[in-house]
């Protein structure tokens, strides 16, 4: 679960796993091959608005930037997507950030840019700061999406997730 995207009409996505979370809590996977044209078909307007609205978390050592072909792929297809780049994160920035930085990095971009109905993705350390995000958000979220990323059990941090080998390299 750890290839990335290439450019291509179809944006094909075999290799990632996504955990998605909808808006009633349930759980599930997309299928390993599947295609973003099968997974998220053209979509049209009602009354001039975008079907899903997408607000994308990166995860750790990038920026918002990183998600450009999956926005414009996903803009293709009649959805609004947006991207957020943390706290601490990007060039030049102060690196000196906690995590309820990131989480507050996401709460201050939806508020500022007055996005309601979200589906909120975040991918691998952005699933940490979605999950905390989500509740905070209330009634602006309508879906969580972990695309290949950290689904935290509560109570726990990023660390208790990885083997115990990956926590002695930090």
């Amino acid at each position: 679960c750890s290839a990335w995207p290439t450019a291509s009409s179809d944006y094909a996505i075999d290799g990632f796993c996504p955990h998605v979370r909808d808006d009633v809590g349930q759980h599930f996977t997309r299928p390993r091959g599947a295609l973003a044209r099968d997974v998220m078909p053209a979509a049209e307007r009602v009354n001039g608005e975008a079907m899903l609205k997408f607000l994308l978390v990166h995860g750790s050592w990038h920026d918002g930037s990183l998600w450009q072909p999956v926005i414009a792929a996903l803009e293709a297809r009649g959805h609004e997507a947006r991207a957020v780049t943390l706290a601490g994160h990007g060039k030049g920035v102060d690196k000196a950030v906690s995590h309820e930085d990131c989480v507050q990095s996401v709460l201050d971009f939806a508020q500022r840019h007055d996005l309601h109905d979200i589906v909120l993705v975040g991918h691998s350390f952005g699933g940490t700061v979605i999950a905390r995000a989500a509740p905070r958000l209330g009634d602006r979220l309508k879906r969580l999406v972990f695309w290949n990323a950290f689904v935290p059990r509560d109570g726990h941090s990023l660390l208790d997730e990885v083997p115990p080998h990956y926590r002695e390299m930090f």
